[in-house]
């Protein structure tokens, strides 16, 4: 388990409210720790820089992690779109073949997508907060290998009627890798302290000086957290595809059976 698994749960509205909570906290309690420090000690110059230098690198830091969690994001619903409309005309493709050559991948077609619905998707959601369980993906590699088979033998008996199949057969399986790939990406619980530490900077830098009145600048340290705790939610919502609130669900995948399911059904 990662400190990301910490800051996620099923409902967006739980999760984003103990997030601002815990980052309106640690603004009042940095708050109040300043107020009690000793008063004799001189004012910060204000054209010294470096304060402002570190909050600037701390949003630089923060916007990297989540540029880059949204990028992977963004590329696992592309792998999972393009495995999908492989299948889809893996089936196009084997519906246009003379029986039995039709029927047997088209069955195959049939039971890789079901297998991969139920067996590859909770072992995906699974994967979250636990290392991958290759007994619950094995079925669908297992049939994936025959519907090799099964097209190659299809390719020997009709030559070049079949280098379509083959070709999307070979998009499917690498963009079915890609989809683990992805899935088994996550940031670090080095890259989390990384960003509690940003975050920690930022809102300890936007504290009132001894000059100011807290009271004039509570609501905007208030929204500050607001903001830091919005980019926290969504930074782990984001490096946890399968779970949480913004998960990425199978509908590709489930449409692309029932296509399956459609051309079976129909005349050949």
């Amino acid at each position: 388990m990662d400190i990301g698994d910490l800051l996620i749960s099923d409902s967006a509205s739980t999760s984003l409210l103990c997030i601002i909570t815990l980052m309106i906290g640690a603004v009042l309690l940095d708050v109040l720790a300043s107020a009690r420090q000793d008063t004799a000690k001189p004012e910060a110059d204000p054209r010294d820089m470096t304060p402002f230098s570190i909050v600037l690198l701390s949003a630089v830091l923060l916007a990297i992690f989540l540029f880059r969690a949204a990028e992977k994001d963004v590329a696992l619903r592309n792998a999972i779109a393009l495995e999908a409309s492989a299948m889809m005309n893996i089936a196009r493709d084997a519906n246009a073949m003379p029986d039995p050559l039709r029927s047997i991948i088209l069955d195959d077609a049939e039971r890789y997508q079901e297998q991969v619905i139920q067996g590859d998707w909770p072992a995906l959601i699974a994967a979250q907060h636990h290392p991958l369980q290759e007994d619950q993906t094995r079925p669908a590699s297992l049939t994936l290998t025959r519907l090799w088979s099964d097209s190659a033998d299809a390719q020997l008996s009709m030559n070049a009627a079949t280098d379509n199949l083959m070709a999307n057969l070979a998009t499917l399986n690498t963009s079915r890798t890609r989809r683990f790939a992805l899935a088994a990406e996550g940031m670090s619980n080095a890259s989390w302290l990384v960003v509690l530490c940003a975050l920690g900077a930022t809102i300890h830098l936007a504290k009132p000086q001894r000059s100011e009145r807290i009271r004039d600048r509570l609501p905007r340290l208030l929204l500050h957290a607001c903001l830091m705790g919005l980019v926290l939610w969504l930074l782990a919502e984001l490096d946890h595809p399968f779970s949480g609130t913004l998960t990425t669900r199978p509908a590709p995948l489930v449409q692309a059976l029932e296509t399956i399911r459609q051309l079976k059904a129909g005349p050949g």
